[in-house]
């Protein structure tokens, strides 16, 4: 009866208090967008935010209200948060805005560690191809790229961040994760100049013929060893 007593008397403050409603929605959505940024994506698309824009009502309200009650607050609750560059704020009769603008590479593809386990998966902190750079510079002379966005998923090597890779890359570079067709085959040598092509699933359990992809790829002219 306590915890039912003090849900009802929760709902009935933040219906009473739309400024308090506004802020906690924009709160759960800001702490979700950059929970998002650090959370094993084996199963989540590759996303990319570069701005963020957050339309709050305050109904009645003067401009100033706004900005004092809602803006300010929010701005406030915000501002120590990594990856944001730029913040602004518009303020009007019943309604705000904060335009949250994130720092170049505050999205981009990172480094993740124990991946072979996703209880202890996390992420490192490193820029991949920071990463890539780095442990060439200390004598990998092969790099394996498991690209987690598409691991498993059967639809294609992630070609954009191969290609990034192999601009960074002075060793032989093998793509892996995504493979589904044949034709992801040659789409990867082609687009993204890789050395080689790793995938596991398709072979075992037998959606890909492997002679058969060897047959393709030497018509395609690609070096099969």
């Amino acid at each position: 009866m306590e915890n039912k007593g003090l849900i009802d008397r929760s709902t009935e403050w933040m219906v009473r208090s739309k400024v308090a409603a506004n802020l906690l929605m924009f709160i759960f959505l800001l702490g979700g967008l950059f929970m998002f940024t650090r959370t094993p994506q084996e199963f989540m698309p590759d996303t990319r935010l570069g701005v963020v824009n957050v339309n709050v009502q305050y109904d009645g309200a003067t401009p100033d209200e706004v900005e004092k009650s809602v803006v300010l607050a929010i701005e406030e609750s915000v501002r120590d948060i990594n990856g944001i560059e730029k913040m602004s704020s518009t303020s009007a009769e019943g309604r705000g805005s904060i335009k949250l603008e994130l720092f170049k590479g505050a999205n981009e593809y990172q480094v993740y560690q124990f991946t072979g386990d996703e209880k202890r998966t996390q992420q490192t902190g490193w820029n991949t191809f920071d990463w890539i750079e780095k442990v060439v510079s200390l004598g990998a002379g092969e790099i394996v790229l498991n690209c987690m966005n598409q691991d498993g998923v059967r639809q294609g090597y992630d070609i954009e961040q191969l290609k990034q890779a192999r601009a960074k890359c002075s060793v032989p570079l093998i793509a892996s994760g995504g493979a589904g067709t044949i034709e992801h085959f040659s789409d990867v040598y082609q687009q993204a100049d890789v050395d080689g092509a790793l995938a596991a699933s398709v072979f075992h359990k037998g959606i890909i013929p492997i002679n058969d992809l060897k047959a393709y790829l030497k018509e395609q002219n690609i070096e099969v060893r």
